[in-house]
């Protein structure tokens, strides 16, 4: 699947959520869903029509890593899946959906998975670079949430579900969240500058809404980004 020259209102578009832990993906995600009856969520690939290629891609994925010697020693079944999952989707994308569907909406999706830090190591830049390549044609908007570090390790330390940063010190929590800032941001940059790359929309989850910005999403998608907001809003950083 690429993306038309003319955006059709019945194509299928592709969108990614992506942000620092406490962002609120999930909550704008849950947002774009109850909205728009006809988005889809992350396909999993679990179908037994998908077999052949996931079967394929596992093999591909593991081979490069044993090539190139980057094989993440404490998770290598979680980082082969993650390859396996990248570059296998845009195989299958043709089949997904059906007539009335109007978007597929990744939360944590081929972006978040090459922002890993089992995905980012040098030895497989090469491969990572060529699925940057490919998911900048695919996708159709990039959606960077963000907010004030403090109310980011307030959401962090008081939501019920487990994250590495719940309890972490102030510290230590800002330098993981500043890390992985950067990472997003170089990766945003890397798909930017591809020809025809998805459009980047930037909210501060602290100035406004879910549903504000789910309904900004929606116009994108559309095709009408006048009410995207697609310059960054500035975030506030504690230094």
């Amino acid at each position: 699947m690429r993306k038309a020259a003319d955006p059709s209102p019945e194509r299928l578009r592709l969108v990614e959520l992506m942000g620092p832990a406490g962002a609120g993906k999930s909550t704008v995600f849950q947002s774009l869903l109850a909205r728009d009856q006809s988005i889809l969520v992350r396909p999993t690939l679990r179908h037994a029509r998908y077999a052949v290629v996931v079967a394929a891609n596992l093999v591909k994925a593991t081979a490069t890593l044993i090539r190139h010697r980057a094989i993440d020693r404490d998770d290598p079944k979680e980082q082969v899946r993650s390859m396996m999952y990248v570059q296998a989707l845009p195989r299958v994308l043709p089949e997904l959906g059906s007539p009335g569907d109007s978007a597929i909406v990744f939360d944590q999706g081929p972006l978040f998975l090459l922002t890993r830090p089992n995905l980012t190591d040098r030895p497989v830049a090469t491969w990572r670079n060529r699925m940057l390549d490919t998911w900048a044609q695919l996708l159709d908007i990039v959606v960077l949430l963000d907010a004030p570090d403090s109310l980011l390790r307030e959401r962090i330390n008081t939501r019920e579900k487990w994250h590495v940063l719940k309890g972490a010190d102030g510290r230590s929590s800002l330098e993981v969240l500043r890390a992985s800032r950067q990472v997003y941001e170089d990766t945003l940059q890397a798909i930017s500058a591809q020809p025809g790359g998805p459009a980047i929309l930037r909210f501060d989850t602290s100035a406004r809404s879910a549903d504000e910005i789910a309904d900004a999403i929606l116009t994108a998608m559309k095709g009408d980004a006048a009410g995207a907001n697609p310059r960054p809003e500035p975030v506030r950083r504690e230094r």
